[in-house]
């Protein structure tokens, strides 16, 4: 079962850790893997797993009852073509840029 809730990061020039639910389209870094390699693909579309340093735009958070958030990140070359695809836990990322729907609604507040 998954579904989407969503929550407002703060911007700031800074990375932040996630220590809050974050929104789609926010560019992420991937800041540690506490699993092997095959658990960051679940898809069956990476080309490489993810590593930590990789820049990923986080699509959709998936929630179920008694488990923890996962957040869907998808990192792609200039050209658009995925690298990979995977579903990460907060500890795991980091915010480097929040969407640009966050800092407009950030700007109008």
């Amino acid at each position: 079962m998954k579904l989407c809730p969503f929550e407002v990061h703060h911007i700031t020039n800074e990375p932040q850790s996630v220590d809050k639910p974050l929104k789609p389209f926010a560019v992420v870094r991937v800041l540690k893997l506490l699993g092997p390699a095959d658990v960051y693909d679940g898809w069956g579309v990476n080309q490489r797993p993810p590593a930590p340093g990789d820049i990923g735009t986080l699509l959709d958070v998936l929630s179920a009852p008694g488990l923890p958030d996962r957040y869907v990140v998808e990192s792609s070359h200039g050209d658009g073509i995925s690298v990979w695809l995977g579903d990460f836990l907060a500890d795991e990322l980091e915010v480097v840029q929040e969407s640009d729907t966050q800092q407009d609604a950030a700007t109008r507040h």
